[in-house]
């Protein structure tokens, strides 16, 4: 999925290894399930957003004041 609201592609790995051929429509009940766990596996966060691509620095450098 590309983006927050962009569609879920789906790639058989075992058989395209350079991710060529989407078959997201061949297995809805997969892509469904895949959503599901999207929508449920959020852990929200304000540095990081959902939906949005962080722009901050490295998170392993905490600033000191």
């Amino acid at each position: 999925r590309h983006g927050m609201d962009g569609p879920i592609e789906l790639y058989d790995l075992s058989a395209d290894l350079s991710e060529s051929s989407n078959i997201a429509k061949q297995q809805p009940k997969i892509v469904k399930e895949i959503e599901r766990l999207m929508q449920t596996s959020v852990t929200p966060n304000p540095r990081y957003e959902v939906g949005k691509l962080y722009q901050g620095g490295p998170i392993w450098k905490a600033s000191v004041e």
